[in-house]
């Protein structure tokens, strides 16, 4: 048996007295929280739901402005794609062309025709009749009185060949949006109008020219939403972006357009959020006593743009579809969400609804100067909380039960096995925990004793197998500690004293020993004039490698260095030596640079072999200035040749400061 059972059979055993205890004041305590959670948060919960109410509502404003969006955008492109097929050349090639009236019958109807759910012909019942469309081909429809679609003039004729290219784009934009777009038209001034999906079914003295969304677009002359109109083909309640479409010469060669279904959107957002079956979804505008903008001689009202409670009351196709205004039992609350959503602010009000208690959350939706408002009766709120009362209560009676029966099986098993499994745990234990004081005690002969095949006997060969790699650590941590002592005796004990100057220098190792070195060279030429080096260097990796490459650059610069004078000749011997001697990968970035105390306008040399940042700092006009660092690392190419820079134009005060990593 592993060690693991062992140890869950050992804890079980301790566990059982208190076990008892906690297993009945256990269940009583859930029993008393889970009424309390059940009776007392209901309040909380209905808060909750509110919340995440408010939350829906700026998600799905958020939501319908970036359809808005999309809409807004690929009308734009559709505009502009027409307009440069109309002003084009004639395509050469003959591709089929299709009528309205093509979609009577099925035995006309155009390939890819089908019955589909989402184009549906609505009416004043609940039955719904599918609308045959081709979402492979636009269908052109010729308005205007005398005119028939099987009998087209030749100017027709040549704008039908010019449109049958955009077949391939109105598919494309309605592929970038599935399910947005409810038609995408285009309608000239001379009563031509192409529609995708191609469809029929238009009402007798239909004139695409006479409704509002090309009568608006094209007295604006720019892109523009009209409020919702009935599809004359479906009845469907269809909100419309539209613009014009420019001729060459500029003026305007008819309005082109995109339609959504409002509705559809409404009952998709509703569905999401199962507001429940009285709720009600809706796009509102604030307008006027008389549904124009509101002015300070008139009370502004809410009215409603569309609703998903919208049921078809039989209105004409032609007629505009009336913007009921929005009333409550209480005037207070509706004044107030106006003053919000005129003030661009979403909300949450408490106020009556035909007459029952009701949730108004709204939101706007800015790009459209509407917003949208959910009306959720008091009573599904509190439903969902009841709900959510009994789910909290079943759960707690199911377990307070299934954990009545576990205590009891659980206390019976831990009695059982506790009698064989003391023993066969605690020895072996016991005798480990000795071999591990010795070794605490430092006596590394210690060994410990493998009597098993488990965990333990696993942890007693590791033991075992421990002690000569901790010999051999120790040995190794205090050759370091000398290595380190040595190497800290080779920087400098102390910096030099120089009229004029102020020399410091530190280094900091990150492990025992390391590469990064610096020292202070004091120099005498025949003449007896003094001299100062200045040496900071860096040798690739760390380690003790790396220390003993440091030793090494120290002993060469310092043999080669002589009075100073010179600082070439010294930088080229230890290059040299270096790239003969050195492994491949093993180069050091040093900086040599020599101190003239008795140089007029303290002078400094240096030769910087990759070293850096050297950088100096201008206590006089605060600045920060990169000192020049033009050559390769020692040890790199053994023939490289270095450039010595001299700098004496130094300012009044000033720190200059060279580092390693």
């Amino acid at each position: 048996m592993r060690i693991q059972t062992k140890l869950l059979i050992l804890l079980l055993v301790i566990a059982l007295l208190p076990l008892v205890a906690l297993s009945l004041r256990g269940q009583r305590a859930t029993e008393n929280l889970g009424s309390a959670i059940a009776d007392q948060d209901r309040a909380l919960m209905s808060g909750e739901i509110e919340t995440r109410l408010q939350q829906s509502i700026a998600y799905s404003s958020d939501i319908l402005s970036t359809q808005q969006r999309q809409v807004e955008l690929a009308l734009r492109l559709q505009a502009a794609e027409i307009e440069r097929r109309l002003e084009g050349p004639l395509p050469q090639d003959e591709v089929p062309l299709y009528s309205d009236h093509d979609f009577d019958t099925p035995a006309t109807w155009p390939p890819g025709t089908e019955l589909a759910l989402d184009h549906v012909l609505s009416g004043t019942g609940p039955e719904m009749k599918a609308v045959p469309i081709s979402r492979v081909h636009q269908a052109f429809h010729i308005a205007g009185p005398g005119h028939d679609s099987q009998d087209v003039s030749p100017e027709m004729q040549l704008e039908m060949r010019r449109l049958a290219s955009m077949d391939a784009v109105y598919r494309r934009l309605s592929d970038t949006a599935p399910g947005l777009f409810y038609w995408q038209y285009v309608s000239l001034r001379d009563g031509l109008h192409a529609v995708f999906p191609g469809h029929g079914g238009y009402p007798e003295g239909f004139d695409p020219r006479a409704r509002n969304w090309y009568v608006t677009a094209a007295a604006k002359g720019e892109l523009t939403w009209t409020p919702p109109t009935l599809d004359a083909a479906t009845r469907r309640v269809l909100l419309t972006a539209s613009m014009p479409v420019y001729a060459a010469d500029g003026q305007i060669a008819g309005v082109t357009g995109i339609d959504v279904d409002i509705l559809s959107r409404l009952t998709d957002i509703q569905s999401r959020l199962h507001l429940g079956a009285n709720a009600a979804s809706y796009i509102v505008r604030v307008a006027g006593a008389d549904g124009g903008p509101p002015t300070s001689d008139s009370r502004p009202a809410l009215r409603v743009v569309a609703t998903s409670s919208y049921t078809d009351t039989g209105t004409a196709w032609d007629a505009q579809i009336d913007e009921p205004v929005l009333a409550s039992g209480a005037p207070a609350g509706m004044d107030g969400m106006i003053q919000d959503l005129r003030a661009g602010h979403g909300g949450l009000r408490h106020m009556p609804r035909d007459g029952a208690d009701a949730v108004w959350v709204y939101g706007p939706i800015e790009s459209l100067g509407a917003a949208l408002l959910y009306i959720v009766p008091a009573q599904n709120v509190a439903a969902i909380a009841d709900q959510t009362r009994n789910s909290v209560w079943d759960v707690t009676t199911r377990q307070m039960r299934l954990a009545g029966i576990a205590s009891v099986g659980l206390m019976v098993i831990v009695a059982v096995i506790s009698i064989f499994a003391a023993r066969s745990i605690t020895e072996p234990l016991r005798q480990l925990a000795h071999v591990a004081k010795g070794l605490a005690a430092g006596r590394l002969d210690t060994r410990a004793r493998v009597v098993s095949h488990d965990e333990v006997g696993e942890l007693a060969a590791a033991f075992n197998a421990m002690v000569p790699e901790l010999q051999s650590h120790i040995k190794v941590k205090e050759g370091l500690a000398v290595a380190r002592e040595v190497q800290q005796k080779l920087l400098p004990a102390a910096p030099p004293v120089i009229p004029g100057y102020d020399v410091a220098g530190l280094s900091l190792y990150s492990e025992d020993v390391g590469g990064d070195y610096y020292d202070f060279l004091e120099m005498t030429d025949r003449a007896g004039a003094r001299r100062v080096g200045v040496v900071v260097g860096d040798v690739a990796g760390h380690g003790v490698v790396a220390a003993l490459t440091m030793t090494a650059v120290r002993v060469l610069l310092r043999s080669y260095a002589g009075d100073g004078a010179q600082l070439l000749p010294a930088m080229q011997a230890v290059n040299h030596h270096l790239a003969v001697d050195a492994a491949a990968g093993r180069f050091v970035t040093l900086v040599y640079m020599v101190i003239d105390p008795i140089a007029p306008h303290r002078q400094l040399r240096w030769i910087s072999a990759g070293q850096g940042p050297l950088l100096f700092y201008d206590m006089v006009n605060y600045r920060f200035e990169e000192l020049a660092a033009q050559d390769i690392p020692l040890g790199v190419e053994r023939d490289w040749n270095f450039h010595e820079t001299t700098r004496s134009d130094w300012p009044r005060q000033g720190l200059l400061m060279i580092g390693t990593d």
